[in-house]
C-alpha cells in the first residue's frame, strides 16, 4: 500500500466519526528563531511576506517557531520572500549599524 492509499484508508475509517477531507500538495514552512514571538512586529512581517499567498493553516508551537501551511506551488516563492524580509533585511540592518 502506498502513502496515498494509506491516507485514503485512514480518511475512510475516520469518516465514520466525522466529515473528513484530505488536502493534498501542501507544504509547511516554519520560521524559527529564539524569542521570535517576543519581537514586536515579527508576526506582521511574516504575514506581509505571505502577501496574497493563501495560508491554509497557521501554527505557533512555542515562542521560537511559527508555521504556515501553503499550497506546494506557492512554497518556493514564499520561502524566498521570507528569507529576503527576515534574514537579508536583518543582515543589512546589522551592517549599517556596525
Amino acid at each position: 500500500m502506498n502513502k496515498g492509499q494509506l491516507i485514503d484508508a485512514v480518511a475512510q475509517e475516520l469518516s465514520q466519526f466525522a466529515d473528513v477531507a484530505v488536502a493534498r500538495d501542501l507544504v509547511t514552512i516554519t520560521v524559527v528563531g529564539r524569542g521570535l514571538m517576543q519581537e514586536p512586529g515579527m508576526t506582521g512581517r511574516v504575514f506581509a511576506a505571505a502577501g496574497e499567498v493563501p495560508v491554509h493553516l497557521i501554527s505557533q508551537a512555542s515562542d521560537v517557531s511559527l508555521s504556515l501551511v501553503v499550497a506546494s506551488p506557492d512554497a518556493a516563492a514564499l520561502l524566498r520572500r521570507l528569507h529576503a524580509d527576515l534574514i537579508e533585511d536583518r543582515d543589512e540592518e546589522a551592517r549599517r549599524s556596525a
